[in-house]
């Protein structure tokens, strides 16, 4: 019997300390995926749908975009305004 309960009060106890989680140990997601910090200001700005050198379909305006910002210096920004995008094909690009 003795066995029982302290078995129980070890388990009860893992149960409610296991779901303790302080706020200092909350990953921060923000910048996942950024390699350097996130911008502040942008040098280039590229505006996917009114950009007047970029045309054609939706994922050709993608891939020009991102093959321009590739060739300008500084952080460039491109921008997608409110809508639904249908990109029809799957790319990698590697820039840094």
């Amino acid at each position: 019997m003795k066995l029982k309960v302290f078995l129980t009060l070890i388990i009860l106890t893992q149960v409610i300390f296991a779901q303790t989680w302080p706020d200092s140990r909350h990953p921060d997601w923000s910048e996942a995926g950024l390699i350097e910090a996130r911008p502040t200001v942008a040098d280039n700005f590229i505006n996917i749908q009114t950009d007047p050198n970029l045309s054609g379909t939706t994922t050709n305006k993608l891939k020009s975009a991102i093959t321009r910002a590739g060739t300008l210096t500084g952080t460039t920004i491109i921008y997608f305004p409110d809508g639904t995008y249908n990109i029809d094909e799957q790319n990698q690009y590697h820039y840094r």
